[in-house]
């Protein structure tokens, strides 16, 4: 399992993307992310990205897509050629792709003549990210599956967050969809508060007790033999104890 932090490029220039990034060194692993689709077009230069992974020891399993929509052809697949670079560049194997909002009936040609092409040149793949949302493209975990079975290029992005089940049905989910599993995004959250993205092992918050017993779900994954990218995604006010809990994470799966 690779033990990685979500680490967002900062596509306006929030903060310093090279003097950032030497901090995760110590875990080794991160997921590059990117957000808004016109910032990342107009903003991001591919080898201001890319050149300070050249001088540390940093491994990037896969990289999380800008949100550009499926049902916007001519966006999306701008977006996902230039990802795709960036992917390239670092190493990459997996792209993580939120499903818009649509149908599958109405972007599954594009799909399949456009995208998987693409992926198969640059032996890619995407890794669509769950919801539970009906209106989202696959209409959720279920609806990833079924389009994984017959479409090898494509896998699946289970989101802790984003899917509201109590912790044994999640564990049951893990099984479910395990062949279909390559990136897990992780978090603990309050679904009956509607509160995501907070710290895997924090119990208790000023919302009440969180969901998810991450000791047991990792204990779960580590007897599976989940070889996948496990990435810690925290709300900006939790940022502080990713690295932290990151290399907890590993602790554990030491033991």
């Amino acid at each position: 399992m690779k033990i990685a932090v979500r680490n967002a490029y900062p596509e306006k220039g929030q903060y310093d993307w090279s003097n950032d990034l030497p901090r995760w060194e110590k875990l080794g692993t991160i997921e590059v992310a990117f957000y808004k689709v016109k910032p990342f077009l107009t903003n991001v230069l591919i080898k201001d990205v890319v050149e300070p992974f050249s001088k540390l020891a940093l491994y990037v399993p896969d990289v999380h897509m800008a949100h550009a929509r499926l049902t916007i052809k001519d966006e999306f697949l701008t977006t996902l050629i230039k990802t795709i670079k960036v992917a390239k560049a670092l190493n990459s194997s997996y792209i993580v792709v939120h499903p818009s909002f649509g149908q599958l009936k109405d972007i599954k040609i594009f799909l399949q003549t456009v995208v998987t092409p693409l992926l198969e040149q640059n032996d890619l793949y995407i890794s669509w990210e769950t919801f539970e949302s009906k209106r989202r493209i696959f209409g959720g975990p279920e609806g990833i599956i079924e389009f994984c079975k017959t479409n090898p290029r494509y896998k699946m992005c289970y989101d802790f967050s984003h899917i509201h089940k109590p912790e044994k049905e999640v564990l049951k989910d893990i099984e479910k969809y395990f062949s279909c599993l390559a990136v897990l995004h992780a978090s603990n959250r309050i679904s009956s508060k509607g509160k995501q993205h907070l710290p895997l092992f924090q119990k208790r918050t000023e919302f009440g007790r969180t969901d998810l017993d991450f000791k047991k779900i990792i204990a779960f994954l580590k007897a599976k033999n989940y070889q996948g990218s496990f990435v810690l995604e925290y709300l900006y006010e939790y940022h502080s104890l990713l690295l932290k809990d990151a290399l907890r994470v590993k602790e554990l799966l030491s033991h």
